[in-house]
């Protein structure tokens, strides 16, 4: 990487942070997405790459995912799982269907459209909710496996999943949220930011952030050990039982998340949780994701999506529909009250990032009624280490890969219907009773 590739790199993810705690724009439509898609249309003039500005980029956003992930649960209090459950059941359920539902609808158009008319790689199954739900920082840190398993535009796809998702999730949820504030006769908002201002690197700042920094180090070292012990525990049982050779496909960051939800409940236990600081742990790991999506963006192949357009246009179809399909058919039954505003912040979670879903919940309930943003959270304590970039997303090209595409499908559908199932049983069945 040259040193000019690095100074970009270092100022445009450091005004990205500073940007979002100071303009609201910026907090749902990061700087780096911007600036990651500006750069990738210049690389396509005469004499660009001859400038250096992106040289050695390809390589960041493997690296840096398994930070974003380290950061997640970090400094935020682990409660039991059916405090959660009793809480955010039914967020959770929401969530889930949505997920495993961009899995049996990428599945179903694969087999049934990509692969007969377009010959697409039938891995293409698992495009959209890696590209929708894991959204661009999974879906460059799956670029080795892409690679590994022979879909290397893949990766691209997925990227541009990605983008169309955040902004279809973005645009189209700013109009159902103005519809519905027309509707209502809502005023006013009371501001999403008590903005805590970037305080990242002053000389006062610098012990905590140095003891941050350290415990996202532990978490990426024992994901990385997690995965060598996960190696050498199938290659022992490889001798024995002649299985395929899985582990060493797994992508470190899930591992990463785990590690560090493993040493938060240690810490919690040994009481000395307080050393954890979540304000700084967010930006850590804010900064992390930006360079993650700038660099991935500004590498991207305009080729491999140019020749893949049907691909992209007909996934991201079909995942937006579903999603549409949950909010307006599944949320109003799933919830009691305020339905709209909790179902809206996953729309927007599940087609772009967490900020679009908080944004959305911000504008239909702006003083704080419905505990959407609360309920959002909780959900994904549960809901993050499988799905979204967790161990089942770093494991569905696998799964498509040795045990096919109908296979990955059937699961999609198989977890559809489980949850249809909880969410009538435990909330819907039980409204009805009530009523």
């Amino acid at each position: 990487m040259t040193s000019l590739a690095i100074l970009l790199l270092v100022v445009l993810v450091t005004a990205g942070l500073y940007l979002r705690q100071s303009m609201r724009l910026f907090a749902v439509v990061p700087l780096a997405l911007i600036a990651g898609i500006v750069l990738l249309l210049l690389s396509g003039f005469p004499g660009f790459d001859g400038l250096g500005l992106t040289q050695g980029w390809s390589g960041v956003p493997e690296e840096l995912i398994s930070v974003v992930f380290a950061t997640l649960f970090f400094g935020k209090t682990l409660i039991p799982l059916r405090e959660i459950w009793r809480f955010a059941g039914p967020q959770l359920v929401l969530s889930q269907l949505m997920a495993w539902g961009q899995y049996l609808v990428g599945g179903l158009l694969t087999l049934l459209i990509l692969v007969p008319l377009f010959a697409a790689n039938p891995l293409s199954a698992a495009l959209i909710e890696i590209g929708f739900e894991g959204g661009h920082g999974t879906a460059a840190g799956m670029a080795g496996l892409f690679v590994e398993l022979g879909f290397s535009e893949g990766e691209d796809i997925a990227l541009a999943l990605a983008t169309v998702g955040l902004v279809i999730g973005l645009i189209s949820g700013l109009i159902f949220a103005a519809a519905y504030r027309l509707r209502t006769g809502l005023r006013g908002s009371t501001d999403s930011g008590e903005r805590i201002r970037t305080r990242l690197l002053t000389v006062q700042s610098m012990p905590r952030l140095i003891g941050q920094l350290a415990l996202v180090a532990l978490a990426v070292a024992m994901g990385e050990g997690f995965k060598v012990l996960l190696v050498a525990g199938e290659d022992a049982l490889r001798t024995i039982v002649p299985i395929v050779e899985i582990a060493r496909f797994i992508p470190v960051f899930p591992l990463a998340m785990l590690a560090s939800i493993l040493i938060q409940f240690l810490m919690q236990k040994l009481r000395i949780d307080q050393l954890l600081h979540q304000p700084t742990m967010d930006r850590i790991g804010a900064l992390a994701l930006d360079a993650v999506i700038l660099t991935a963006l500004a590498t991207m192949s305009l080729t491999a999506v140019a020749e893949n357009w049907q691909i992209v246009v007909i996934l991201a179809l079909g995942g937006v529909l579903w999603n549409l399909s949950m909010l307006f058919l599944v949320a109003p039954k799933l919830f009691t009250e305020f339905w709209f505003a909790r179902g809206l912040g996953d729309y927007g979670q599940s087609l772009g990032t967490t900020a679009t879903g908080l944004l959305l919940i911000d504008l239909v309930d702006p003083q704080r009624k419905s505990g959407a943003m609360e309920r959002l959270g909780y959900a994904a304590l549960m809901f993050e280490p499988i799905l979204g970039g967790g161990l089942f997303t770093a494991s569905s090209l696998l799964i498509a890969y040795h045990l096919g595409a109908p296979v990955l499908t059937a699961i999609g559908l198989g977890f559809v219907l489980l949850w249809l199932l909880v969410g009538y049983l435990a909330f819907i069945r039980k409204r009805a009773i009530a009523g």
